[in-house]
């Protein structure tokens, strides 16, 4: 066993459930996080167990064919505490995801972009680098979006795989506590490209509740995708469903198991003005129970489960006139709307690539990071909103809902599998200091 396999080894056999302190009282911010030589494009987002959050995502060297996932740790009040980048050859790449570890330790997801692979690497509390692994399914592309950590100790990595012979994929890959792979599975297929300039396709795994499995999202041509796949990869049911009237989803965001054993799945619909994202409640087969449209005009790229049983949907409307802006809307545990807002962030058609990014604070409010604009300079926009979404900058109140229908669909899917291998990477790592800029100053 080589040292590099040592440190994995000893990092993955110290797992321990992560679970929030005491945090301190509700306070809200609004900050910039930019420097002169960078873009930061956020991309994943977490709240430590001190209180203090954990962005990732890509760092863009203008000028160069090179952007680097980067790390970046706030303190309560949006201030850096310290922003690590990370190399691995000079080209592009970038963190998509970060999940914690233990005692302060992270594990981070990087698309290696230039190569077509994915890998995940180690960090301690204060970011250094500790080991990393990198990911091929022979010689198709794999890009994978999304992640969590399982009961088992491991990893479970959802996103895509191309080949010039049979397309686009939806690629499953699960992993041991050491990194190791212990099956990976190709899903559905033709994955179209997203509307408005999305360079990603959505895709994102959740754990069953009973932890007898795993939910799987994604699009299939124009329809949306929910699949479930059991401990051992094998598919235990899949669905598709499709809007009647010609129009597409965009993207499925997220799936919520109910008391019932069903679920509601939230799916973006392109309604061709702009996009609104629906509810699906489905029976526990995953059959169409309902539909019911979660709010106003959202371009949503995050949905998150909430302390209370309800769910809170953030984005931004990118074609309404007048009205672009960042939004969260927070609904209860009936999906009835407890409020929505959005805040005055100067946004462009790109920034839903990357997307907005919502976690729900110890105290109840929201962190959303974003890539946005400061005038015409590139910046990480961060707000912290309080549990009723108002902040100290200001917020406007919105509201409005419509009706759509939607109906299942069938396509032939097929599961095909394929051998992974995972050589150890060796990431570089560098600190550099970054500016905040308090925007309600």
């Amino acid at each position: 066993m080589t040292n590099a396999e040592r440190v994995w080894k000893s990092i993955a056999c110290g797992l321990v459930l992560w679970s929030a302190a005491t945090l301190p009282a509700a306070q809200t911010f609004a900050v910039d996080h930019d420097r002169p030589d960078r873009e930061y494009f956020p991309r994943d987002q977490l709240q430590r167990a001190d209180g203090s959050f954990l962005l990732c995502g890509d760092a863009y060297i203008p000028g160069t064919q090179q952007s680097r996932p980067y790390l970046m740790r706030l303190d309560a009040t949006g201030a850096v505490i310290w922003q690590r980048e990370y190399t691995l050859l000079p080209l592009f790449h970038r963190a998509e995801a970060v999940v914690p570890w233990v005692a302060g330790r992270s594990i981070v997801l990087a698309d290696v972009y230039g190569l077509q692979k994915p890998a995940l690497f180690a960090v301690d509390a204060d970011g250094g680098f500790l080991a990393g692994r990198g990911y091929a399914a022979g010689a198709a592309e794999l890009t994978m979006e999304d992640f969590i950590r399982t009961r088992d100790g491991g990893f479970l990595l959802v996103g895509r795989t191309f080949t010039l012979a049979t397309g686009g994929d939806i690629a499953v890959m699960k992993l041991d506590a050491f990194g190791n792979p212990q099956w990976y599975r190709e899903l559905a297929g033709s994955i179209p490209y997203p509307q408005f300039g999305a360079d990603d396709f959505g895709t994102a795994v959740v754990e069953a509740r009973g932890g007898d499995g795993y939910f799987v999202l994604g699009g299939l041509e124009s329809d949306a995708y929910l699949a479930k796949l059991d401990l051992a990869g094998n598919l235990v049911f899949q669905r598709t469903f499709g809007l009647v009237g010609g129009f597409l989803f965009e993207r499925s965001l997220a799936y919520f198991e109910t008391l019932d054993g069903g679920g509601v799945l939230v799916a973006n619909a392109n309604l061709g003005n702009d996009l609104f994202p629906l509810l699906l409640r489905l029976d526990a087969s995953a059959a169409l129970v309902s539909t019911t449209v979660a709010s106003f005009p959202i371009s949503t790229t995050s949905a998150i489960k909430t302390s209370d049983g309800g769910f809170a949907l953030a984005g931004s409307s990118l074609i309404v006139p007048g009205a672009q802006g960042l939004r969260l809307a927070k609904y209860d545990a009936q999906a009835q709307l407890s409020w929505a807002h959005q805040y005055d962030v100067q946004l462009t058609f790109a920034t839903v690539n990357p997307p907005a990014n919502l976690t729900q604070t110890g105290d109840g409010g929201f962190l959303i990071s974003v890539a946005a604009l400061a005038g015409f300079e590139p910046v990480q926009h961060t707000i912290r909103v309080a549990p009723d979404g108002s902040t100290s900058c200001g917020a406007t109140p919105l509201t409005g809902p419509f009706v759509f229908d939607v109906e299942p669909t069938a396509h032939e899917v097929t599961v095909t599998t394929r051998e992974v291998t995972a050589p150890l990477l060796p990431f570089g790592v560098a600190g550099t200091t970054v500016d905040a800029t308090d925007v309600c100053d």
